[in-house]
């Protein structure tokens, strides 16, 4: 919000309380960034204050009201400067009383918190001056539960639903040309730039979604490349650059764009950067939550205006925050390929599965869709056999199968599913599926190759016992997303004195009296395939420990500024030898080890007298950092990168087993469990 239009040399929708102050009210200027308002005590005064005053008058949906300004101060005695605000009628007011601005200061950016109802008929605010001095305001901001509500001028009221209007309808009708499609490159870095690091946007002063909505038809349809430039030009304008001045961009913001591009984010690049913005702030593990995101839940497609946006705002997050971001060589490359892509889909699935294709080309398996809070329904479908199957090398295999399948036999291989051969499936899903590397692919396409529309799936199969072709059709049933059975409380086993540990039934309650009976274990058997039900590293690790022992190190954001990584240690286990476990422990992993089973595996094996068994992990370990799409569509990406104890990168790699075993065949036709059982016989 700018103190920015003006008429006979007052700014407009601004007033003063002139009829009952003596104060002096002016328009004053900053160099190089446009008006500011001035408030001065006159010598002599007779009045106690003086204040500038808006007032919106539209309604709102939230609870509570965030008013933020930057102010500058000189001389201010006997009384603060500060901001004030009321929402009428009698809803709330707060000024500034308790913590105003006194002295000589310089601009710096206050707010004040009110609770906010939508009863409220206007909302009224500005600067106050009381006592003594003079004090300059600029930069007003509202927001209703942290989303900008207006911008100064009046003009555009950024509530979701006037938004939401001026992304509807299409962009182009016809095929996007390749000069549109450089545009709309150069536009998506552009807009990034400006959402990240321009002090507008970082106060939450503009909509970038709106100001996308507003830019992209122009962008699509002007002939004239020099138009494009002056309308970028004016579109990112420096607006207010904070007292410590603007900074350069670096070089990968602007790589491979028009030459142009340049130059204008070097024209409004911050300098400032804390642990919080308008459209991201860090939490407390410094994981990127990227905030304010609008959700635009009831799309009509096609949308190409959101489909865009979707887009934008996932490519750039993944551009500025994305700890892995120095892992994918190719991230330029792939919004080139994605934006004719996002362009073109013309329904809700084509849309999804455009979200699924740029997921993957990330390799993190914490970038799940989630669309109507399944990531597969739409897809694939929302039903499914009671057949579960498991890839054992190339080939697809029956696992297990229900009452409705009994004609179907563990073991048994899968040839095709509705007419199609296994290997067509995975080739065609392979680009859809989220995960880090071709394990962890598998197990996820095995997981959901079964999901279909029909009530039936007709099935060519490879018998187990004597591999002759049997042809099968058997029911589906509508599956329900997120349900899973409880995990039982039989969490620990001993087998000729060997514990076993299963830690997705595993509690922080078992972990005392558990500890009191592998201590006169031979050999400690955990089990990490599962993901645990607790988080138990640090307790029972510091139990098996004798010592002090780093495990990894973390690359994680130190403020807001893109792409400032920095990387430390992780709190390492801390024991004692006098209370530790001296006897060899087994820590079993395969491709289903997934995040915290993988960072908990990376602890245990960092002991001297731990070994890891199984196969190679999924290579997604780190916090999840989630962010909000169009069409209510939640996705994210691992918010900080685990690296080993010597700073080689868990991502996409995992943890490699030292003892690597491979499924059989054998193990599913009679229900055994081989990794299980070879580690029990290691541990005898």
């Amino acid at each position: 919000m700018n103190i920015e239009t003006v008429k006979d040399g007052n700014p407009v929708l601004w007033r003063t309380n002139s009829q009952h102050s003596d104060y002096a009210f002016s328009l004053d200027s900053i160099e190089g960034l446009g008006y500011c308002l001035s408030i001065k005590s006159p010598d002599g005064r007779k009045s106690q204050f003086g204040s500038w005053s808006n007032t919106i008058s539209e309604r709102f949906d939230g609870k509570w009201l965030t008013l933020s300004g930057y102010i500058k101060t000189e001389d201010v005695r006997n009384g603060y400067a500060g901001l004030w605000v009321r929402v009428d009628p009698d809803v709330s007011f707060a000024n500034m009383s308790n913590n105003g601005v006194k002295g000589d200061s310089d601009w710096k950016r206050y707010e004040l918190t009110v609770p906010y109802s939508e009863s409220a008929e206007q909302i009224v605010f500005g600067g106050m001056l009381i006592g003594e001095g003079q004090a300059w305001f600029d930069n007003f901001s509202i927001y209703i539960d942290g989303v900008p509500v207006c911008r100064l001028d009046g003009k555009d009221v950024n509530t979701p639903e006037k938004s939401d209007s001026v992304f509807r309808g299409q962009l182009l009708h016809g095929e996007l040309s390749n000069s549109q499609a450089m545009r709309l490159f150069d536009l998506c870095k552009l807009w990034g730039a400006m959402k990240y690091a321009h002090p507008d946007a970082m106060n939450g002063d503009i909509d970038m979604d709106l100001e996308l909505a507003k830019i992209l038809p122009a962008i699509i349809n002007t002939d004239n490349e020099d138009s494009v430039q002056v309308l970028l030009r004016e579109w990112c304008r420096p607006g207010n650059i904070p007292e410590t001045g603007n900074s350069v961009a670096p070089a990968w913001a602007y790589s491979n764009t028009s030459a142009y591009i340049k130059d204008l984010m070097n024209s409004f690049w911050s300098a400032d950067f804390t642990r919080e913005s308008h459209y991201i702030r860090l939490e407390i593990n410094s994981v990127p939550n990227f905030q304010n995101e609008r959700r635009y839940e009831d799309i009509t497609f096609p949308s190409q205006p959101l489909q865009l946006l979707s887009l934008f705002r996932f490519w750039n997050a993944v551009q500025y925050y994305y700890p892995n971001i120095g892992s994918i060589p190719n991230w330029d490359d792939v919004l080139e390929e994605y934006i004719p892509i996002f362009m073109n889909a013309e329904s809700k699935q084509e849309y999804v599965s455009s979200l699924n294709r740029l997921s993957h080309e990330i390799f993190d398996g914490h970038s799940q869709v989630y669309a109507e809070s399944d990531p597969y329904r739409i897809l694939y479908g929302s039903k499914k056999p009671d057949l579960e199957a498991k890839f054992v090398g190339d080939k697809l295999y029956v696992s297990s199968a229900g009452e409705s399948a009994r004609a179907i036999e563990p073991g048994d291989r899968v040839i095709s599913i509705d007419g199609q051969s296994v290997s067509g499936i995975y080739d065609k899903r392979e680009h859809l599926t989220i995960a880090a590397n071709q394990g962890a692919i598998k197990l996820r396409i095995s997981e959901e190759i079964f999901r279909t529309d029909g009530d039936s799936l007709s099935l060519v199969l490879q018998s187990a016992d004597n591999n002759a072709l049997k042809e099968i059709t058997i029911p589906a049933f509508s599956t329900m997303p997120g349900t899973s059975e409880p995990a039982s409380d039989t969490c620990y086993k001993e087998i000729n004195g060997v514990g076993y540990i299963d830690v997705g039934s595993l509690k922080q309650q078992h972990l005392t009296s558990l500890w009191n009976s592998i201590k006169g274990t031979k050999a400690l058997i955990i089990d990490l395939r599962p993901y645990p039900n607790e988080y138990i590293l640090y307790r029972l690790g510091d139990m098996l420990a004798d010592g002090t022992y780093k495990f990894a190190e973390i690359r994680r954001l130190r403020t807001v500024r893109p792409r400032d990584f920095e990387i430390i240690d992780a709190e390492p286990l801390r024991g004692s030898e006098s209370s530790s476990y001296q006897n060899p422990i087994y820590v079993i992993i395969d491709e289903g080890s997934f995040s915290q089973s993988e960072y908990t595996a990376l602890a245990f094996t960092s002991l001297p007298n731990a070994k890891s068994v199984g196969r190679q992990t999924s290579g997604t370990d780190g916090d999840i950092s989630t962010i909000w799409l169009p069409g209510g569509v939640l996705t994210g990406f691992s918010g900080i990168s685990v690296l080993d104890r010597d700073g080689n990168p868990t991502y996409r790699v995992g943890l490699t087993p030292d003892i690597e075993v491979q499924s059989t065949v054998d193990e599913l036709k009679d229900g055994s469990d081989a990794l299980w059982e070879y580690v029990l016989e290691l541990a005898k």
